[in-house]
């Protein structure tokens, strides 16, 4: 293995989320009319279709279609058509899922008070999927 891979891989474990928004930020926030948030890691604190493949037992062969999505090496078309394809749920697997993992537990720590603030001061508020 080369030292770029391991060297991004060692900033990666290092790193640190900023908890604190500098001045420049808080700008940009209080003067949008619309935010956008990506559903999956952000909204939640998973990818919904890998926790639905490790759900339906099928999370292994999931995961090596994701990481070719992420390496370039499938599109990310091919790859969602061959990961919805393998995992192959039918609306009472999708009904046995929302059950075992509903909603309010895959949400990410604070996101919910965040759009409700957000909508209290007038901002519109857009769910996006890159998957979809």
């Amino acid at each position: 293995m080369d030292a770029a891979p391991q060297k991004a891989q060692a900033t990666q474990q290092d790193w640190t989320p900023k908890t604190t928004a500098s001045d420049s930020v808080l700008a940009v926030w209080r003067k949008a009319d619309a935010v956008c948030f990506d559903v999956d890691c952000t909204i939640t604190v998973n990818d919904s279709l890998d926790l639905l493949a490790e759900f339906m037992g099928v999370k292994e062969q999931v995961e090596i279609l994701t990481n070719k999505a992420m390496d370039g090496s499938l599109s990310l078309e091919q790859a969602l058509e061959e990961r919805l394809n393998i995992i192959n749920c039918s609306p009472d697997d999708i009904k046995r899922f929302i059950k075992a993992h509903p909603p309010a537990s895959r949400m990410a720590p604070g996101i919910k008070e965040l759009i409700n603030s957000l909508q209290a001061r007038g901002k519109a508020i857009y769910l996006i999927s890159g998957g979809f």
